[in-house]
C-alpha cells in the first residue's frame, strides 16, 4: 500500500490550530508528520519547518512546542541552532537511528551513514547539553551478524544519547527483507534488544543524574502515579517526574527542581 505524495498542513491553519489551542489553555503541542523535516517542500510558495517554527514562536504565546520523530537527514543547520536556543521549542529530539552498521543501513535503505548520524548527534549535543536525544535501534535486521551489531552498540554506547527505544526486527509479508539471506534466528535477537536496553537503561540513568539539582518547566499531568500517588511532571527535556503535594494544577507548567532519582529510575522533585 502505497502513502502517495507527501502534504505539508497550510502555515495559516498549522498557526490557526495552535491560537485555538491557546485558547483552551492548552499547554503543549507536539509537531507530528509521517516525514516531519520535510514540511512544506510540497507548498507554493515552499517553507521549510525551521521557518514555521520561527513563525510560531511569534504566534504561539502561552504554548510550548515538542517535535515528534524526525529524520536524521532532514534536521538542518538552521534547525541545530533553533534547538538549542529555542525558548518555545523543547530540547528533545527522537532519531531513527536504527543500526550502527552502514552495510544494514543501505539494506534498510535508510539515507544516511553512521558517521553522519554521529556528528549530528555531537552536534545537537554541543548546542545543548541538557538536550535530550532519544534513537530508535532496530535489532537483528536480515544481514546483521556479530560485527554489525557491534558497530551498532558501540555507536550508541560512545553517542550522547538519552535514551534507546530498542525492538527486533518483525518480517512482514511480501516486503523486500522478508525474503532476503541470512534470517536472524529469534533467539539472537532476543539476546541482542536485552543487551541494548540494558544500555538504553545505563544512558537514562546517566542522563536523569546530570539533570538533578536543575529547575526545570514541567507539565503537570492529569493523572497521578499509580505506585506512589504522587502527581506527575513532564519536564521540557522529556523527564518524568514525581511530585509531592501541594502539587501545581494539572495542566499547568510549573517549574520543578529535580532533586533526586529513586533505585528503579524515577525521578523525584519539588515545586518551586
Amino acid at each position: 500500500r502505497s502513502r502517495g505524495p507527501s502534504r505539508s498542513l497550510d502555515p495559516d491553519r498549522v498557526a490557526a490550530g495552535l491560537a485555538r489551542y491557546a485558547l483552551a489553555e492548552y499547554a503543549e503541542v507536539v509537531l507530528s508528520g509521517i516525514h516531519l523535516g520535510a514540511y512544506g517542500l510540497d507548498l507554493s510558495p515552499r517553507i521549510d519547518l525551521t521557518a514555521l517554527l520561527a513563525r510560531l514562536s511569534n504566534e504561539a504565546a502561552g504554548l510550548r512546542l515538542r517535535l515528534s520523530s524526525i529524520e536524521p537527514n532532514e534536521i538542518s543547520e538552521d534547525m541545530i541552532r533553533m534547538i538549542g536556543r529555542a525558548d518555545l521549542l523543547c530540547p528533545h529530539l527522537h532519531l531513527p537511528l536504527q543500526s550502527g552498521s552502514d552495510r544494514i543501513l543501505r539494506l534498510m535503505r535508510r539515507p544516511y551513514t553512521a558517521s553522519f548520524f554521529e556528528e549530528l548527534i555531537l552536534c545537537l549535543s554541543a548546542e545543548n547539553s541538557d538536550l535530550c536525544l532519544g534513537a530508535d535501534v532496530m535489532v537483528g535486521f536480515p544481514g546483521e551478524d556479530e560485527t554489525a551489531f557491534a558497530e551498532t552498540r558501540d555507536l550508541a554506547a560512545r553517542l550522547p544519547l538519552s535514551y534507546l527505544h530498542v525492538f527486533p526486527y518483525s518480517p512482514r509479508p511480501h516486503t523486500p527483507a522478508a525474503s532476503m539471506p541470512d534470517q536472524v534466528p529469534r533467539r539472537v535477537a532476543k539476546r541482542r534488544v536485552a543487551e541494548l536496553r540494558e544500555l538504553s537503561r545505563a544512558k537514562r540513568e546517566a542522563f536523569f543524574e546530570r539533570c538533578l539539582g536543575q529547575i526545570r518547566p514541567a507539565l503537570i499531568e492529569n493523572t497521578r502515579d499509580r505506585a506512589t500517588g504522587l502527581a506527575r511532571g513532564l519536564t521540557d527535556n522529556y523527564i518524568t517526574v514525581l511530585i509531592p503535594d501541594p502539587a501545581p494544577p494539572a495542566g499547568r507548567i510549573a517549574p520543578v527542581r529535580l532533586e533526586s532519582l529513586t533505585p528503579d529510575l524515577r525521578v523525584l522533585g519539588r515545586a518551586r
